[in-house]
């Protein structure tokens, strides 16, 4: 198979594209089955679930400006090298074509470039990123200018960035971020608002999340429709709750079948887990529990709330995230209000966050890709919360893991996501309880 990418050779974004996607997703069931094997996990994945779209997928890239004024990625294994001029066909389209008005400009606006090695320059880094709902939002990573006339120059540049975005009738928001460090890093910590309103919009299975610039954001935004429904579906497995009507937003790729609001109403669930007919203001079709006893969820390394207004939603629970990305947290603040959900959101490390008196019924994990930190895992080791969630996008870390949460959990429910296509990467989402405990069978 040809790949799609013209500097596949040299570009190390789409290392895959070469390989037939069919064959793509068994290597990764084949690579992960192997990891736990190499630990010595009596585990096996059997499904990874395909990415909605293959090409053009990605809602996210960081254009690399090199000492020369090159725009584009870095050449695999040389973070020196940029290959001018070239995006990526995994990208979505509207960033292609907003990153060839920003190389234009970057090349002609009369700035330095930053030398890496050297460390002086302004122009770093320009990230684009867009939303399924059509917004885009442009980040030009920069220096701190060394006095005013530099700042004055850099200034007059981005307005007229700002003009060029306007002409083409792009609705965009741009943003200056100052990196005022030496870390060769596509963010700052300084950020200011050249056009628009400084954030985009994006709307997964009917909840809305706003995304700022320095705040992470699942990349794969078709793919992250299949990742929040499993984390879903996981969550009621592990509270006991039989199967309800869903969100007609959002198809579960496991459920044959689900109805709208009230018509599959059960009424042999536990006392504790009784389905409400009053639908929450925001999501009209959205199926909440009204527990009598009340249910408490502790997601980690929440981000901006992606798995937390949603399980608040729908389990109408005591809902906490908590993050260590302070930017992150303040849109999970706003996301609250958008979605009309009651979670509380916490700005921490996880790894210290204490959540001993919390006695939660489900904790969910989304570690960064290193892991969980030894503290972390210490933490779960010692509280034992009766199930878990680990959301992981390095299944080699997350065997790692299990090796220690093995002698405590057992997986009940395990499911492979392919957020990544063209790429050895995939997200590996599992469901542990503690061992010798019950959990009935739903079908």
């Amino acid at each position: 198979m040809q790949s799609l990418c013209p500097n596949k050779e040299v570009c190390g974004s789409c290392s895959w594209s070469h390989i037939p996607y069919e064959k793509q997703l068994q290597q990764k069931v084949n690579e992960i089955n192997f990891s736990f094997k190499l630990h010595k996990l009596d585990l096996q994945l059997k499904e990874i679930l395909p990415s909605p779209k293959t090409s053009h997928y990605r809602n996210r890239m960081d254009f690399v400006i090199d000492f020369e004024g090159r725009v584009g990625l870095r050449q695999k294994g040389k973070w020196w090298r940029v290959i001018d001029n070239h995006t990526c066909f995994i990208s979505d389209e509207k960033i292609e074509e907003l990153f060839h008005i920003v190389r234009d400009w970057a090349q002609n606006a009369g700035l330095t470039f930053f030398d890496r090695k050297y460390h002086h320059g302004l122009l770093r880094y320009a990230v684009i990123r867009t939303t399924t709902t059509g917004e885009s939002m442009i980040t030009i990573v920069t220096s701190q200018p060394k006095d005013d006339s530099e700042n004055e120059q850099l200034t007059k540049a981005l307005s007229n960035l700002s003009k060029l975005v306007t002409r083409n009738s792009i609705l965009a928001t741009l943003i200056h971020s100052i990196n005022k460090t030496t870390s060769d890093v596509s963010h700052g910590g300084e950020v200011h608002i050249i056009l628009g309103k400084g954030y985009i919009i994006e709307e997964i299975n009917g909840y809305k999340y706003k995304i700022t610039p320095n705040a992470f954001f699942q990349t794969n935004s078709h793919a992250a429709k299949l990742l929040m429904d499993t984390v879903l579906e996981f969550a009621e497995t592990a509270i006991r709750l039989p199967r309800f009507a869903r969100n007609d937003k959002s198809t579960n790729p496991s459920d044959t079948a689900t109805s709208s609001r009230g018509e599959n109403q059960r009424n042999d669930l536990p006392e504790t887990l009784q389905l409400s007919n009053s639908p929450s203001p925001q999501h009209s079709n959205t199926t909440t529990l009204q527990p009598t006893t009340p249910i408490t969820i502790l997601d980690l390394y929440s981000g901006s709330g992606f798995f937390t207004i949603p399980l608040a939603d729908k389990f109408n629970a005591n809902t906490i995230g908590v993050e260590i990305v302070k930017d992150a947290i303040e849109d999970a603040k706003e996301n609250n209000k958008l979605n009309n959900t009651n979670a509380t959101f916490i700005a921490m490390p996880s790894e210290d966050y204490d959540w001993s008196e919390l006695n939660p019924n489900l904790v969910i994990l989304d570690p960064p890709r290193s892991g969980l930190r030894k503290t972390a895992l210490s933490q779960l080791v010692t509280l034992q919360p009766d199930n878990l969630i680990y959301v992981s996008c390095n299944f080699k870390n997350f065997s790692r893991d299990m090796q220690t949460l093995q002698k405590i959990y057992e997986v009940k429910k395990m499911r492979g996501i392919d957020m990544f296509p063209h790429t050895p990467h995939v997200e590996l989402v599992t469901l542990l309880t503690k061992k010798n405990r019950e959990i009935p069978r739903i079908c």
